[in-house]
């Protein structure tokens, strides 16, 4: 009988550092799955800017070309 209660006793401790365990690891995963979605909004609003950034771009280019191409009708018609 006590031989008995010494191996049920072994085996909660055992159970019990398994257990502390596995909180950590979950304590470390779960603030790396954080860090991570934090990372992953970072990314997501440079995408947004960089996008937001390229539609200026061509906006500002087309823009340009317009301009552009008006001047050469004008010089088209002046010279033509």
């Amino acid at each position: 009988m006590e031989q008995k209660l010494e191996q049920i006793e072994e085996k909660v401790e055992k159970l019990v550092t398994v257990l502390e365990a596995l909180k950590a690891e979950n304590r470390e995963l779960k603030m790396t799955n954080q860090s991570l979605t934090s990372q992953i909004q970072g990314f997501e609003k440079q995408i947004h800017k960089m996008q937001l950034d390229d539609a200026d771009r061509s906006e500002t280019v087309r823009t340009r070309l317009e301009g552009l191409l008006g001047r050469l009708d004008e010089l088209e018609h002046i010279g033509g």
